[in-house]
């Protein structure tokens, strides 16, 4: 990467650590941290770390499916610094660009690696909506409207052939 960019993303990411920093009321953040166990703690950090390793594995499978040549420990770095690009630097598609191109390094993958990630996010979107509509069907909100019941279950349906 060439030190003009990179000295403008570390401008982009200080000016921006400022701003949270001037708006955080640093009391309430330390008595909020405080209240929080550190069971309760060390168990979300797990738990995330455990999805991100699970998505990571995921990933891998699609990638190994494409073609492209990439450990795990490769594929579950990526998404892991792609998660801190996402979170701290240019948003979801910024890390999502950022995860295919560690994964696929100097290779002629490029094109390939991102089209896994957009494979992998549109599971994901398939699956979230999956579980939104069974929710709906569960908990009434959408078993009261027969239609979209009716358009829910062939959804759902759907996705169980494609799958």
């Amino acid at each position: 990467m060439k030190p003009k960019a990179i000295f403008i993303k570390l401008g982009i990411t200080l000016t921006l650590v400022a701003i949270l920093g001037y708006m955080v009321d640093f009391g309430e953040l330390r008595r909020s941290i405080a209240a929080v166990s550190a069971r309760a703690l060390l168990t979300a950090v797990l738990g995330y770390a455990l999805t991100q390793v699970i998505t990571s594995t995921k990933w891998y499978v699609l990638l190994q499916a494409a073609g492209v040549k990439c450990t795990l420990a490769r594929t579950i770095k990526a998404v892991f610094i792609g998660m801190y690009v996402n979170t701290f630097c240019f948003g979801t598609i910024g890390g999502d660009l950022v995860r295919s191109l560690l994964v696929s390094g100097n290779s002629a993958d490029k094109g390939i690696s991102l089209a896994s990630v957009v494979a992998d996010r549109v599971m994901g979107l398939s699956v979230l909506a999956g579980i939104g509509i069974l929710s709906g069907l569960f908990f009434g909100s959408i078993s009261e409207q027969p239609d979209i019941a009716l358009v829910a279950t062939v959804f759902i349906v759907l996705a169980g052939l494609g799958w």
